[in-house]
């Protein structure tokens, strides 16, 4: 069958003058395309982009569907070609291979964001300038601890986490609109962009190319402890992160600092991907369930909330509404780590802490009822409000994830 799709323009001379869209094109090129309508005469209407293009074809092409085609010929008349439908992606082995790579190097957020503040507020002078703006306007971006009772704000903050920037790109390739400059991952990645190569004075040697480095595998950088925060795999509890001070000297070399600076934002951004892979699988198996950090700024002070986001697989919709769950990991002054599992169906909510300390614990029962209070208040009615001393029990599936073990300690 012929799979060309002519463009067909609505007058002789529509395309006389090229469009900006059409002036876009190049042969070879691939293109995401959505069918807006079609007839039995062989006439649809495609969205490429933020165009309507017609079309003749000899194809069925079913209004909804979405398609990749490919850029055939642009004279005398443009003609794309329909691409068959790709094979189903693999999520578990494209899984695999994004833990291999990301576990060995992840690392906290919090480090990185605490020595951003720290540049931006220009108390490291021998920081490059475009670092410093950069560090800035990733700052900017965290959502204030003032506007946790914002729902816009922290719903754009949620969506900002950093997990969504892959989903986003996709929304953007198909012709919508989305906030990209104000993600997370974006901001990181832009760093890193900036330090992967930094500039310095001629002659200056870089850690990895000080004398006897290379033969000894390390720089200044690979001297920097490594993380001993569990990664966050796949049914795993959100672990709860404390607040900490700047981990790079202010004495340290400019391109030693550097040197730290980038291997912190490695892995950071490796942790995102972290993040992202553990919900890609949730998503795979039907469930709906995000999994992210959530940094808020309280003037230098940065924390990092990690959560779980998703609906409650308890089945217990019914006609109250759909079942949602947020878990929640704090690590707070003077109550130390402290879970949270929020449950939410319709108007009625139930909340359950978990402190690792009896003395914490006893301190959040004393508070439980102003917290019922406050929930009424606000037009919920409260199902469940307790605390337990201890750990929230794991997910059933946690334990098969870390049977599949990536690293090999031999190695």
């Amino acid at each position: 069958m012929d799979t060309n799709l002519i463009i067909r323009p609505d007058s002789p001379g529509q395309l006389a003058e090229r469009p900006g869209w059409l002036r876009a094109w190049a042969v070879g090129q691939v293109l995401n395309v959505q069918v807006l309508n079609s007839n039995q005469q062989g006439r649809a209407m495609l969205r490429v982009g933020a165009a309507d293009v017609p079309v003749r074809t000899q194809v069925a092409l079913e209004p909804g569907a979405r398609h990749q085609v490919r850029v055939a010929q642009m004279d005398p008349m443009p003609v794309l070609k329909l691409l068959a439908p790709a094979q189903p992606l693999d999520i578990r082995a494209v899984s695999q291979a994004a833990l291999q790579r990301f576990l060995p190097v992840q690392e906290s957020l919090a480090p990185v964001l605490r020595d951003l503040v720290q540049i931006a507020a220009g108390e490291r002078a021998n920081i490059p300038a475009p670092v410093r703006q950069l560090a800035e306007q990733t700052l900017g971006q965290i959502l204030d601890r003032g506007q946790l009772a914002n729902p816009g704000a922290l719903k754009q903050a949620v969506q900002n986490a950093g997990v969504f920037l892959e989903a986003k790109l996709g929304a953007v390739a198909a012709g919508q609109r989305q906030d990209l400059a104000g993600d997370l991952k974006v901001a990181l990645l832009k760093v890193l962009r900036q330090v992967a190569q930094p500039k310095v004075r001629p002659g200056t040697l870089l850690p990895n190319s000080l004398p006897g480095a290379k033969a000894a595998g390390k720089g200044m950088a690979d001297l920097l402890p490594m993380s001993n925060l569990p990664p966050p795999l796949r049914g795993s509890s959100p672990t709860p992160q404390p607040r900490v001070v700047p981990t790079v000297p202010l004495d340290m070399p400019q391109t030693e600092a550097i040197a730290a600076l980038r291997k912190q934002v490695e892995g950071a951004v490796a942790r995102v991907a972290l993040h992202q892979v553990a919900t890609a699988e949730q998503a795979q198996d039907g469930e709906v369930r995000w999994s992210l950090e959530l940094p808020l700024r309280q003037g230098e002070t940065v924390d990092v909330v990690p959560m779980h986001i998703g609906r409650d697989g308890s089945g217990q919709s019914g006609q109250h509404g759909e079942a949602w769950e947020v878990a929640l990991a704090l690590d707070l002054p003077g109550l130390r780590e402290l879970h949270v599992r929020i449950g939410l169906r319709g108007e009625r909510i139930s909340v359950v802490f978990w402190a690792e300390r009896a003395d914490a614990a006893e301190q959040v029962s004393t508070n439980l009822e102003r917290l019922r209070q406050s929930l009424t208040n606000q037009g919920l009615e409260v199902e469940n409000l307790s605390c337990h001393e201890g750990c929230p029990p794991e997910r059933p599936d946690a334990q098969d994830w870390r049977r599949r073990v990536i690293v090999d300690e031999r190695v």
